[in-house]
């Protein structure tokens, strides 16, 4: 299969497109547990006792990569327009995102983020003309150092695998496939198809992903189990020991399984000192550590509760709600832009929405799912309290006055 980092013109690109698919594969490793498999292929009759305790380590990966994907988006509205957004450009969102079906492609994108630590949405017009908004495979979608832009996909078919590509510049959206020119057509926009984002941005190369922080206490239990694999393979052979025979005794075996050694003598196998125990001890450590790496696990304390969204449960889960105020800015901020690339796009009709600066989403909706009671509860008795300002301020309601207080028989003052 040919390539389009074989052509000369876009050669220089090849190296940093797979640096950055290798890392996220990397990533991706962890997620299915693929990041053992030599170690533990290498563990002989250990295997599967290994197994079953490294299989807690990666699950609660998925488990925060899931949650994210639930939470960000907000309760009990998924993506709340912020107040102050034109009713004519909230109109127009609708419409992109309905005709998006972002409701099933919104999990997809957050997942795929929260699992690599980047994010990629593309926008393009469906086969009515209508904008439309897609969750990209990060891994695909590469952004040169001079900014040039490729879309790279490896698609199977009865014929084998066929790599699809796209080039976008200000200029052109050249379409390749196996390294062949098919198709080009103008870069109506003049700007990017695409827009990139990180799931947390720390400064680095790529953005963290959910489980970035237990990636190295879990790079620890891969270097033990390595470790015990290549112990456990050195001495997969028995090594026997003579003892209370001198030197140079020939010993004779007899049939298959009977051993005749010198009177006096004996023979003993030589088993290195590995601590399995210790070691299976150390990954069910490991695992707890794991889950308390991750806020996201702490959504768990929710199942015990009654689901109100009170101060008290938010001070519990206060770690989980600020690591989710920190995340909805990038998520917020990516998926305005490529709506407004989205309306710019559309030949028509979109006009308010591609002229509109600034961001669409209700920065400040609920971070945890709220009773639907609860919130009502705290609706009436708002009310209240504003019909009971209102009647003061008109003079309708007079506050009560304490009397002064009267001594006691001990000398202090009793308020009445």
């Amino acid at each position: 299969m040919a390539s389009i980092f074989d052509l000369e013109e876009y050669r220089f690109y090849r190296s940093g497109f797979i640096s950055q698919r290798v890392e996220f594969s990397i990533r991706l490793s962890y997620l299915d547990g693929s990041r053992y498999s030599s170690a533990l292929n290498a563990m002989s009759w250990l295997a599967p006792r290994v197994a079953a305790e490294i299989r807690p380590l990666y699950l609660p990966c998925v488990r925060a990569v899931n949650v994210d994907a639930g939470i960000v988006p907000g309760f009990p509205e998924r993506w709340a327009f912020a107040p102050d957004v034109p009713p004519s450009v909230v109109a127009q969102a609708s419409s992109i995102l309905r005709a998006s079906r972002w409701d099933s492609e919104s999990p997809l994108w957050i997942s795929r983020a929260a699992s690599v630590g980047e994010g990629v949405l593309r926008v393009s017009l469906s086969s009515s003309g209508v904008p439309v908004i897609q969750s990209v495979d990060p891994a695909a979608h590469y952004v040169g150092p001079d900014g040039l832009e490729f879309l790279v996909r490896d698609l199977k078919t009865v014929n084998g695998v066929i790599e699809y590509a796209e080039v976008v510049s200000d200029e052109w959206v050249l379409y390749f496939r196996d390294g062949v020119l098919h198709s080009r057509v103008r870069n109506g926009l003049r700007a990017s198809h695409f827009v990139r984002h990180r799931h947390i941005d720390n400064g680095r190369a790529y953005g963290d992903c959910a489980f970035f922080v237990a990636m190295s206490l879990l790079d620890e239990v891969n270097r033990i189990a390595t470790d015990i694999a290549s112990l456990i393979h050195q001495h997969k052979d028995p090594q026997w020991g003579v003892i209370g025979a001198e030197g140079g005794v020939d010993l004779k075996r007899g049939g298959d399984n009977v051993w005749f050694i010198p009177q006096g003598g004996d023979f003993k196998v030589l088993v290195p000192g590995v601590d399995i125990p210790g070691f299976l001890e150390f990954l069910r450590e490991i695992a707890s550590q794991v889950e308390k790496s991750m806020p996201e696990l702490a959504f768990d304390e929710l199942t015990s509760k009654e689901l109100v969204a009170t101060p008290t449960v938010e001070l519990q889960l206060l770690e989980l709600v600020l690591l989710v105020r920190r995340l909805r800015p990038l998520y917020d901020d990516a998926l305005t832009r490529a709506l407004v690339l989205a309306a710019r796009l559309a030949p028509s009709g979109f006009s308010e929405l591609a002229g509109f600066d600034g961001q669409l989403f209700d920065q400040q909706r609920a971070v945890l799912p709220t009773d639907l009671g609860a919130k009502l509860d705290l609706e009436i008795k708002r009310l209240q309290l504003e019909r009971v300002r209102v009647a003061i301020d008109a003079g309708k309601v007079d506050l009560p006055v304490s009397e002064p207080a009267k001594p006691s028989a001990s000398g202090l003052s009793v308020m009445t």
